[in-house]
C-alpha cells in the first residue's frame, strides 16, 4: 500500500499510525533477514584504525539495543535514556536501552527486551518488534544489533536508578530529518576524531547512538522515496 507524501497541509509529524507502520517496516530489515554491517560503522572503524590509540579492540562482544517507539496523539516518539554519571563507562551519555548478550539470552532481541525491562521498566509483553537495523561495531569491541519495536500502552517508565539518570522521548520526525545530523571532529591528545551528533533540546546525542539513528534516518528516507 502506498501512502500520499507529506505536504504543506499535511506535514510529516501528522502522519497516521498506519503510515508510520508502513514506513518503518520498509526501513527495517526483517528479524529473519541476514545481518549486515552499517556503512556508518565501517567508516567509523576506518577512522579509528587510522591511529594506534583509536584502534578497535576486536573483542566482538554481541550486544542488543532496542529502539522503542511510542505513539501519542498521532505522533510517534523514540524512547532514549541518559546513562548515570556513576557508571564506569560512557557515563552521562545518551543511549538506547540495551546491553550485552548474556548466556541465558536466546537471541540478541531477547537481550534487548530483557535490558529494556530492567532499565526503563517496560514489560516484555508490551514490546512488538518491527525488525532490525544494520550492525554497528563500537571502538570498545561491541557488535551492536539495533532492534526497532513499538511499545503497547500504558507508557509507564521506571528507571533503574543505578544505571539510568533520565528517560525521555524524541519525536521520530526529528530523528528522521537528515538535516538534523552533523559530522563533527574533536582533537584528543593530538589526534583528530570524527563522530556523528544529533542535538535535541538540551540533549546532546553523539557517537554510536547518533550513528545508528542516522543510519535509521537514511533508511527511512530511502523507503519514503521508493515508490
Amino acid at each position: 500500500m502506498n501512502y500520499p507524501p507529506p505536504s504543506e497541509n499535511r506535514p510529516f509529524h501528522n502522519w497516521q499510525s498506519a503510515e508510520w507502520d508502513h514506513l518503518l517496516e520498509e526501513a527495517c530489515i526483517s528479524l529473519g533477514g541476514d545481518d549486515e554491517l552499517s556503512p556508518y560503522s565501517q567508516r567509523d572503524r576506518l577512522d579509528r584504525l587510522s591511529t594506534v590509540q583509536g584502534a578497535n579492540t576486536m573483542k566482538n562482544i554481541p550486544a542488543g539495543v532496542l529502539l522503542p517507539l511510542v505513539k501519542k496523539d498521532d505522533e510517534v516518539f523514540l524512547v532514549l535514556t541518559k546513562r548515570s554519571n556513576d557508571l564506569r563507562h560512557h557515563k552521562g551519555q545518551i543511549a538506547f536501552p540495551g546491553g550485552k548478550v548474556d548466556l541465558l539470552d536466546a537471541t540478541v532481541l531477547a537481550a534487548a527486551v530483557r535490558e529494556t525491562h530492567e532499565e526503563i521498566g517496560i514489560c516484555p509483553g508490551q514490546i512488538v518488534p518491527f525488525g532490525k537495523l544494520p550492525l554497528y561495531e563500537t571502538g570498545t569491541g561491541f557488535i551492536i544489533s539495533p532492534m526497532v519495536a513499538k511499545l503497547d500502552p500504558p507508557y509507564i517508565y521506571k528507571r533503574e536508578i543505578k544505571e539510568v539518570d533520565e528517560i525521555f522521548e524524541v519525536p521520530l520526525a526529528h530523528i528522521a530529518n537528515l538535516k538534523h545530523y552533523e559530522r563533527r571532529a574533536v582533537c584528543f591528545e593530538g589526534i583528530e576524531r570524527h563522530f556523528w551528533v544529533l542535538d535535541y533540546k538540551d540533549y546532546y546525542i553523539w557517537g554510536a547512538t547518533a550513528a545508528i539513528l542516522n543510519d535509521f534516518a537514511c533508511r527511512m528516507d530511502k523507503a519514503y522515496k521508493t515508490p
